[in-house]
């Protein structure tokens, strides 16, 4: 890390935050309903790596353990909370557990058991999700996406005479939609920990994929025809790390990739900032 100090010029409340961030996602609920660390799989080894590049931070600014964190910073990270029955784990074992190749929807049981029955499903326009009154695992700015390059990686010259200019932190690049659009995010993972973080109490499974991505679609072309259609798995960016353009509606921070998120897009041909939310029906999902 020494020789690739890229939280060099991040602020202390930078720093702080993305302790929070790393950490949230290096520990997971285990199925007995305890926080437990990650397996040291290529998935939980990253985690592992970058937190402990981390500390390495923290020794070179404050020193050795725990200065830096002494003031008690950490106390408000969004860690996980144990539970005595994991009900999760016993409801998908109930139905000969955790299927692969699935698509989630995690919801109230109200609206999931209405996607079931009627296939409905709500579009919100993604400004929607930048709102201070939702919760730290859904409030996102959809429509924004910044990454930070260090001054080695930036050269920036003076037109008028081509003379360099030195830079004296990391160089913050905004990549912004001109246009609102629709969103439906689901997941592609099932993991303990959603139903309390979204504040949540079903996951509704979807097994048959394309025929579900493909009657969306069909749908959705079908109520608007000056829209484009997309269906992807999100990119989960480190914005300190990344060095090429991101694709703002397929890409987040790396905090929310304990998520696992896909969603489908619907994307408006010409700029439309002002967006109306809509429900489609694709007919009962109950086969």
């Amino acid at each position: 890390y020494r020789n690739n100090r890229y939280m060099e010029y991040i602020s202390k409340e930078e720093l702080e935050q993305r302790a929070k961030d790393i950490f949230s996602n290096l520990i997971i609920l285990s199925p007995e309903g305890n926080c437990s660390l990650r397996e040291v799989n290529n998935n939980g080894l990253y985690w592992m790596i970058i937190w402990t590049e981390l500390l390495e931070e923290f020794v070179i600014r404050y020193g050795n353990y725990p200065s830096g964190f002494e003031s008690g910073f950490m106390k408000d990270s969004k860690i996980i909370k144990p539970v005595i029955h994991n009900e999760a784990k016993i409801a998908i074992d109930e139905i000969g557990g955790i299927k692969n190749n699935c698509i989630y929807k995690y919801s109230k049981k109200q609206y999931n058991l209405e996607s079931l029955k009627n296939g409905r499903f709500r579009f919100a326009p993604a400004s929607f999700y930048n709102d201070a009154s939702l919760n730290y695992a859904i409030k996102d700015n959809e429509l924004i996406f910044d990454i930070f390059n260090p001054p080695k990686d930036i050269t920036v010259t003076l037109l008028k005479n081509n003379q360099t200019i030195n830079l004296l932190g990391n160089v913050k690049r905004t990549y912004e939609l001109s246009t609102n659009y629709y969103v439906q995010c689901l997941s592609t993972a099932y993991t303990y920990r959603e139903f309390n973080d979204f504040g949540v109490d079903s996951c509704l499974i979807i097994y048959d994929n394309q025929r579900f991505v493909e009657k969306i679609k069909e749908e959705l072309l079908k109520k608007f025809k000056d829209f484009e259609f997309y269906f992807d798995n999100i990119e989960y960016i480190d914005p300190l790390k990344h060095k090429l353009e991101p694709s703002v509606l397929f890409s987040k921070h790396f905090r929310y990739s304990y998520q696992n998120e896909c969603r489908f897009v619907f994307l408006p041909k010409e700029p439309i900032l002002d967006l109306k939310e809509f429900f489609i029906e694709i007919g009962s999902m109950e086969e």
